[in-house]
């Protein structure tokens, strides 16, 4: 096995590809949320959620995908909410449900790579990051409710997924967002467990494109390569458990 398959491997094992977190900790009251956390709504219902924002960040130009690098990631993200009328609002769930949905998705192990997986990833961008891409970004997330079966993959690399995942975690904690267990018939078990993201800083092509309500992006004949190389929107694939097969559904 090569190395970068090990790594890929590795994350995907660790729960970076699509982040298994701890309940959030006790932050004091809610005015010394960060501001770039305003925790509006209850997260009872999906009519009322949390309001989350998600902080997007591109990295340096000599490490993009280093400290604060999850611009392609989320893009990918993005492009599901805008494109394919993905939920932006989602439930958080508990950990044994992240594993089945993880696995209903397809997303682990990554089918990007070994040279018999179906799906050809992109090339490196050896200009923009010394790594691979071929960690799977599923959306929406496997850690809410919505994810599992038919979520949305695109071959990203480990090191912009690693990124994103402790963003995740931080909005999770600084928004006190719980996790929902499908099975539980307890009274108030959706307690402040529903979310809903929203994108700012450093946005990618199909994040500005969504925070402009913009779906010209989203034509076939839009180029909305990003600065690792490639629009996400090219390398789309969903499991089909029918047929056993990854379905290309992306740009053609």
């Amino acid at each position: 096995m090569q190395l970068t398959a090990a790594v890929a491997l590795v994350f995907c094992a660790l729960g970076l590809a699509t982040p298994i977190l701890d309940e959030p900790r006790d932050v004091g009251p809610l005015s010394n949320i960060s501001p770039l956390f305003p925790r509006a709504g209850t997260g009872d219902d999906q009519t009322d959620p949390i309001k989350a924002k998600v902080t997007v960040t591109k990295g340096s130009k000599k490490n993009p995908t280093g400290t604060g690098g999850n611009q392609l990631t989320f893009d990918v993200d993005c492009w599901a909410i805008l494109c394919k009328d993905a939920p932006k609002v989602l439930q958080r769930v508990v950990k044994q449900r992240v594993n089945l949905n993880r696995s209903k998705s397809r997303a682990c192990p990554s089918p990007y790579t070994r040279k018999k997986d179906p799906i050809t990833a992109p090339a490196r961008n050896n200009q923009w990051a010394q790594s691979d891409f071929n960690s799977a970004e599923e959306y929406p997330f496997a850690s809410s409710l919505q994810g599992g079966t038919g979520a949305y993959l695109v071959p990203v690399n480990g090191a912009s997924q690693s990124t994103q995942g402790a963003e995740l975690a931080n909005l999770y904690r600084a928004n006190k967002i719980l996790q929902f267990d499908p099975d539980s018939t307890a009274a108030g078990a959706s307690k402040g467990t529903w979310f809903e993201l929203e994108f700012t800083g450093d946005l990618g092509p199909y994040c500005d494109a969504l925070a402009r309500g913009d779906t010209s992006v989203c034509a076939d004949t839009y180029d909305a390569t990003g600065p690792w190389g490639f629009d996400v929107a090219k390398f789309v694939s969903q499991w089909n458990a029918a047929t056993k097969q990854y379905d290309f559904v992306g740009k053609k």
